[in-house]
């Protein structure tokens, strides 16, 4: 579970670029959207990190298949395929 942090009213309200007198009300709604935001952007960067190692993985697969070509191995000529 989560530690609870305790924040002083301002800089809460500073960082959600709120005015320090706001209502308990907004101040929450401000800043549950805030966390949905965070929430959001999190979910984000994991998906493009999954992403980037899986688009890795297909380059590594796609190379691995070409070094195993006939026509790649030491010794061998290529056969020409004129047009």
């Amino acid at each position: 579970m989560a530690e609870k942090v305790t924040v002083a009213r301002a800089e809460v309200t500073e960082l959600l670029g709120l005015p320090p007198d706001v209502d308990d009300e907004t101040l929450q709604a401000e800043f549950q959207k805030a966390l949905t935001r965070l929430k959001a952007r999190e979910t984000e960067a994991v998906n493009a990190a999954a992403e980037a190692r899986l688009v890795a993985e297909d380059r590594r697969i796609v190379n691995a298949r070409l070094q195993r070509r006939p026509d790649r191995q030491p010794g061998k000529l290529a056969e020409c395929t004129g047009g």
